[in-house]
């Protein structure tokens, strides 16, 4: 497991802790088997279209041009990745033509998500996998959720500087999904005692020779190797309570019912 995450840090230069999760799911989603078509639900500027090009075919969806243009630009060598510039609501994509939809923080951008969802769960097969991850700040005892009575026109400001348009709890996004979809798993992170854990990091993390870009030093300083003690310690140990901020959603497609 060590070796692992020294790879995925050192590999894809991450500079946030918590991009290790993201990363570890993206993997065990896409999976060993070849052959698969992927749908990017949201690529942005491919900053996790990168890992999903392992991928047979990887189909890259973003409604902002300059998004896809930059990320088509990080991803000109590879041959297997096809950019569309469109909305998640209009997808120009036939029915069930893809085996897998990666869907990460993208939902809470959407004003109509269960538009959004109906239309990946149209193009996606039967049988096929789903990866969520979307902002869940309105779940009991998240710190969004505690701070917003003494808060809540700061915290509104956020969200509208980060572009969140729609926040959900996990009832809410297990009814947007209840009607294709059947739930594998949910894990939670950001949970508040990480947002501790992750100040330590920021304010001591050593940056990269190329000044933007950071790495984990798996093998490296002392104190690398023990603030991420606490970091793992937070996202094993909370990952099944809902008082994280952010969900991951692992689900089925169910078969159609003739």
């Amino acid at each position: 497991r060590v070796l692992f995450r020294s790879r995925v840090w050192k590999i894809h230069q991450i500079s946030n802790p918590y991009e290790v999760v993201r990363f570890q799911n993206i993997l065990h989603f896409l999976g060993t088997k070849s052959g698969n078509t992927v749908l990017d639900a949201g690529c942005g500027g491919g900053t996790y279209t990168r890992i999903l090009a392992r991928a047979q075919l990887l189909i890259a969806v973003d409604v902002s041009f300059n998004a896809v243009k930059t990320a088509k630009q990080s991803l000109v060598s590879e041959d297997n990745v096809f950019f569309i510039v469109c909305d998640l609501e209009h997808l120009p994509i036939r029915d069930m033509a893809v085996d897998r939809v990666a869907c990460i923080d993208v939902l809470e951008h959407v004003k109509r998500p269960q538009k959004a969802v109906n239309e990946m769960s149209r193009v996606l097969r039967s049988n096929g996998q789903m990866l969520l991850f979307a902002a869940c700040g309105e779940n009991r005892f998240t710190l969004e959720y505690m701070l917003k009575p003494f808060f809540g026109k700061i915290i509104n400001s956020i969200r509208s500087i980060l572009g969140h348009v729609s926040i959900f709890t996990t009832q809410s996004l297990r009814r947007m999904l209840s009607q294709d979809f059947v739930i594998a798993r949910i894990e939670y992170m950001h949970h508040w005692a990480g947002w501790l854990f992750k100040f330590c990091w920021d304010a001591t993390h050593v940056n990269s020779p190329e000044g933007h870009q950071s790495q984990f030093e798996a093998s490296g300083s002392s104190l690398s190797r023990i603030l991420w003690l606490p970091l793992e310690a937070e996202y094993e140990l909370f990952k099944s309570r809902s008082f994280g901020t952010e969900i991951i959603v692992n689900a089925v497609k169910k078969n159609p019912v003739r």
